[in-house]
């Protein structure tokens, strides 16, 4: 990367999603705050070596669907489940395989009520929802 006074930092919107995301990985700038790119995205190698995720993303309470379905039996463990699957899903852009590296950090602790209403909700069964290899990796 050029060298910069300033951080070369580069945000998108829905409509310039694809378009950010090339030029990031074509290294036309250093640090690219994104929105809505925790799914499809391949930040492989040293193309993204950093993941700063600043709040867990929970499903929309005002969507009919999400207030249903959490009503239901297991709908707390389901929510708090959905919860953690998008976090993965995101820390998951950056590290794209057994020999791939990067450094995720959370900067939301309500990481710390998801990880234990999974674990109280699913009792036994909670390592179907937290993968042993984020447990390892996961550091408070």
């Amino acid at each position: 990367f050029p060298s910069h006074d300033k951080l070369d930092v580069r945000f998108n919107t829905k409509e310039t999603k694809q378009a950010t995301l090339d030029d990031f990985k074509n290294k036309e700038f250093q640090w690219l705050i994104a929105s809505g790119m925790s799914e499809g995205i391949d930040l492989y190698g040293d193309v993204g070596e950093i993941n700063i995720i600043c709040k867990l993303h929970y499903p929309y309470l005002g969507d009919p669907y999400v207030v249903k379905r959490k009503s239901k039996p297991d709908g707390n463990l389901w929510y708090a489940s959905c919860a953690l699957l998008h976090l993965l899903q995101a820390a998951g852009r950056t590290t794209r395989g057994p020999d791939d590296y990067s450094k995720t950090y959370l900067l939301d602790p309500g990481i710390i009520r998801v990880l234990e209403s999974v674990k109280r909700f699913a009792g036994s069964r909670a390592t179907e929802y937290i993968p042993p290899y984020f447990k390892e990796a996961f550091i408070i």
